[in-house]
């Protein structure tokens, strides 16, 4: 396996490189709400404000474009849906901070719908997570080791009860996302977390034997391990086997095979389908509980 070579910390604010400005270009068509959106996105990046900074309020923005007071309003609603801009009552307009909810929505959408499955969402999290463990092990504090190491012990403790395990494990997960120092992770864990949940909670039913069950825990302990170590490959390799096996478990009670072979039977677009929750997120069918291995 390949050396893992991370960058041990990041550069301290205030001493960044610059950074190209992505393209604010109109998109066509969209009418006079969307000449606010991009006046409010350019104002942004012209001024370089930062998140809680004030931005012009209706009537300045009205009177700068030509245009009503309702449309401004109308643009507002849309830039605080997506999260770039912050209003309340009585208060002028801030620049939004950072938040997974538009990615969330994004994400819960495909799966209510259909459009995509939570085997979809596991395979795109297998690289990130693998990725995210070898950037912790470089860049945790003690007190990220210490937060991991008491999750990773009261999750021993829980190993046959799945929902409470599936919680703390979620945790465990967002503590080695908050330990790169990379908002983005955190921000992505944020917002798979339903599919996260409903993905993690079906393979854990499906390991029927404790052998099994204790090999969850014991990747979790080879994660903890390389990451309190500073060790990034052993992390990364300990989150591979850990990934590997869940979507493994995942597969197999989804009837989906690792390697599909297109036109037969167990390909994702023939698998059974997951269920309904009374919420809209989509959990996989799961065998009765009474299967789960006697200890």
């Amino acid at each position: 396996m390949r050396p893992v070579s991370i960058p041990p910390s990041i550069p301290p604010k205030g001493r960044e490189r610059a950074v190209r400005v992505p393209s604010l270009e109109s998109a066509p068509d969209e009418g006079l709400a969307g000449r606010v959106v991009d006046f409010v996105r350019h104002h942004i990046a012209d001024h370089k404000l930062k998140p809680g900074d004030r931005l012009p309020g209706e009537e300045t923005i009205a009177r700068t474009l030509g245009i009503s007071r309702p449309v401004v309003r109308e643009a507002s609603s849309t830039l605080s849906a997506l999260g770039l801009v912050e209003v309340a009552p009585g208060r002028a307009p801030r620049v939004g901070r950072l938040r997974g909810r538009v990615l969330r929505h994004f994400l819960e959408h495909a799966l209510i719908t259909g459009q995509a499955e939570a085997h979809h969402i596991l395979e795109v999290r297998r690289g990130l997570e693998i990725s995210m463990a070898a950037l912790a092990a470089a860049r945790r504090s003690s007190a990220h080791v210490r937060d991991l190491a008491a999750l990773a012990q009261e999750m021993g403790q829980k190993l046959h009860a799945p929902e409470e395990y599936v919680a703390l494990d979620l945790e465990f997960h967002r503590t080695l996302a908050a330990a790169t120092n990379n908002p983005f992770y955190v921000q992505f864990i944020d917002a798979c977390r339903a599919a996260f949940e409903s993905s993690m909670d079906a393979g854990l039913r499906h390991r029927y034997t404790v052998a099994e069950l204790n090999r969850v825990q014991s990747l979790h302990l080879e994660i903890l391990d390389g990451v309190r170590r500073g060790d990034s490959q052993a992390a990364e390799n300990a989150m591979t086997r850990h990934c590997d096996d869940a979507m493994a478990a995942l597969y197999r009670c989804t009837m989906v095979p690792l390697v599909p072979e297109s036109g037969k039977a167990g390909h994702p677009e023939t698998a059974s389908k997951p269920r309904k929750t009374a919420t809209g997120v989509k959990k996989i069918p799961t065998k009765p509980r009474n299967q789960r291995p006697k200890v």
